[in-house]
């Protein structure tokens, strides 16, 4: 803990700092307000800290987001590229290190390895020990630990940083979460206003058989494309309001006219006489 100075993921959870407020894509960001001593409230080049009303650009946080998803799904990878099964994934075991290098000011960092299991040829394993009821697979449930088994809890860790909710289900009990989830019956609902290709690939971690779900490798890249889209389009917006608003409004003003007030068009050009043979 203190090599990772910035505490857990779990705790910036509940801190807010990637929540998103307002309706108007544009201007949903996260506010000054929940977020003066996160990380996330420095990010991005030209934002400063204003009062209560002060929001973020959207895309900004999404950003925000995608790159933690990444740094986790990194970590992941190392993980089972060395047989390891971590079978806890959450935010509660992610940690985040304090990093002047990265726009966040953190890293997100995988850790607590307390029920990881290493796996041959990617053989199944007997679950003789639960983890946390809210990110276990289904095949958890039934006696069975695979490497998607990660990609399972890693979907719910997702849905976690999308919709800034600490605990999914937290309106069942735990008979009700074991029975929905073991049946494929119970799946978090994710917001409208989410990003939909996050939402497609926090589906697909969560698909009920193991085998549809994808491996961290091709997670990994799924995250780099969608955050170099939004990289692109942020970039693109920022361009716009670099402009100032009072040469839209000069160019409102301008005088326009029509054709006929134009008068009528000028001559062609002739090209010039052909000298005189001598």
């Amino acid at each position: 803990m203190e090599y990772c100075d910035r505490g857990s993921l779990l705790a910036a959870i509940r801190r807010g700092i990637f929540r998103m407020e307002g309706d108007n894509p544009h201007t949903r960001g996260i506010s000054v307000a929940t977020a003066t001593t996160s990380p996330v409230a420095v990010y991005g080049n030209g934002l400063t800290q204003g009062g209560l009303g002060s929001r973020f650009p959207r895309r900004i946080v999404l950003r925000a987001i995608l790159r933690t998803a990444r740094d986790i799904a990194q970590g992941m990878c190392h993980l089972h590229a060395n047989g390891i099964i971590h079978g806890d994934l959450k935010p509660g075991n992610v940690l985040l290190r304090g990093c002047r290098s990265d726009r966040r000011g953190f890293v997100a960092m995988v850790a607590d390895f307390g029920l990881s299991k290493v796996t041959r040829d990617d053989k199944p394993l007997e679950a003789h020990h639960w983890s946390t009821v809210t990110v276990m697979a289904p095949e958890v449930i039934m006696g069975r630990w695979l490497k998607a088994s990660d990609v399972f809890s890693y979907g719910i860790l997702l849905w976690q940083l999308v919709t800034s909710e600490p605990v999914p289900y937290s309106k069942l009990t735990v008979p009700q979460i074991l029975m929905g989830v073991a049946q494929g019956n119970l799946k978090p609902e994710w917001p409208a206003s989410a990003h939909p290709p996050l939402v497609r690939l926090g589906r697909a971690c969560l698909a009920t058989s193991p085998e549809k779900r994808p491996s961290f490798e091709a997670i990994v890249k799924v995250l780099i494309k969608i955050e170099k889209r939004v990289r692109d389009e942020l970039r693109v917006e920022r361009v716009k309001h670099s402009v100032p608003a009072a040469a839209y409004a000069r160019a409102d003003a301008a005088p326009r006219c029509s054709i006929s007030e134009a008068g009528p068009p000028p001559p062609p050009l002739q090209p010039p006489p052909l000298p005189s043979p001598r």
